[in-house]
């Protein structure tokens, strides 16, 4: 009869909860950045412009340097309601975001929804504002698109959503 063999079970690195960063993330100045901002200023747009809304997907960030757009694709699915919260850090003086349609390739895409604010933190469909996609609609490809227009630096974004007709 064979002896028994274990495996100790694999050792992993601690993660960020941020999407994209996979090692410790006291090794990536960016990361540690992000993981501030999402902790601070990003949490504390969130009770207040998005409450009793669900993270919808990954906690997005990136460095970006003036003039740079980041994009990321999304559903709008019938019935739910999106709020979408963008800080930034230090070196950024003008963020901006927007919910897009996402056309055929070389076409212009069409501005849903876009942050009033201006400054280091952006907020498309804030509170009882949120962006109602109608019911009577088919779930549609959409992107939110964040814009540094002013300086540059590490941004942190996270969509949220909710049924509609939830106060």
């Amino acid at each position: 009869e064979p002896a028994a063999t274990t495996t100790a079970p694999p050792t992993s690195a601690p993660v960020s909860a941020l999407a994209g960063f996979d090692g410790p993330i006291e090794d990536d100045p960016v990361a540690r950045e992000a993981t501030a901002l999402s902790e601070g200023p990003l949490a504390q747009c969130a009770e207040r412009d998005a409450p009793g809304m669900q993270m919808e997907g990954d906690l997005i960030a990136s460095k970006l340097a003036p003039g740079q757009v980041l994009e990321q694709e999304f559903r709008l699915q019938p019935g739910r309601c999106y709020t979408l919260i963008a800080v930034s850090g230090e070196g950024v003086t003008e963020l901006d975001a927007s919910f897009e349609t996402i056309g055929p390739v070389r076409s212009k895409s069409t501005v849903l929804a876009a942050d009033p604010l201006t400054g280091t933190t952006a907020v498309v469909g804030a509170g009882a504002a949120c962006f109602a996609w109608q019911a009577d609609l088919n779930a549609t490809p959409a992107k939110f698109v964040l814009r540094v227009r002013g300086g540059g630096g590490v941004v942190v974004s996270q969509l949220y959503a909710r049924d509609a007709t939830a106060p």
